[in-house]
């Protein structure tokens, strides 16, 4: 497909040469898990998850970004010109309205500063206040369906 000069770029895309406000982030893994099974956060969980990172986003003094399907953990806002992606937690969205983690990679930067697919996991779920214990993953119980 080939632009033409004062043609519209289809919705989510640039014009060929336009300067991005954000830049795009080439996902480079070091070390990947899958989390098995899979972690399910339940709808609140969920809320105060995507309510946290908008809070901490990287383009705001914080150091999560928001992906397609995930999070990015940074070592620093992105106003920081020496900051770079330390990994990523992924997830798929659940019928219920919450979030089904199902994998957390690290980026060689990342791997280099110390983190592991574990330390990724536990940054990203401190925003929701649930805690990582070695391998423990402290949910709280779910509440049982209401009777019909």
């Amino acid at each position: 497909m080939h632009e033409r000069p004062g043609d519209s770029p289809a919705p989510g895309r640039l014009p060929a040469g336009a300067p991005s406000d954000r830049p795009r982030v080439e996902r480079v893994v070091a070390l990947a898990s899958e989390v098995r099974p899979s972690l399910p956060l339940g709808p609140a969980a969920a809320d105060a998850l995507r309510a946290a990172m908008a809070r901490q986003d990287v383009w705001l003094g914080g150091c999560f970004a928001a992906v397609p399907e995930g999070a990015q953990v940074w070592t620093a806002p992105r106003t920081d010109p020496a900051a770079v992606p330390l990994g990523e937690v992924s997830w798929s969205e659940a019928p219920s309205g919450g979030l089904v983690i199902t994998s957390v990679s690290v980026t060689p930067a990342g791997l280099a500063l110390g983190e592991g697919t574990l330390t990724v996991l536990a940054r990203v779920l401190a925003l929701t206040g649930v805690p990582v214990d070695g391998t423990r993953v402290g949910l709280p119980v779910p509440t049982e369906d209401p009777p019909a």
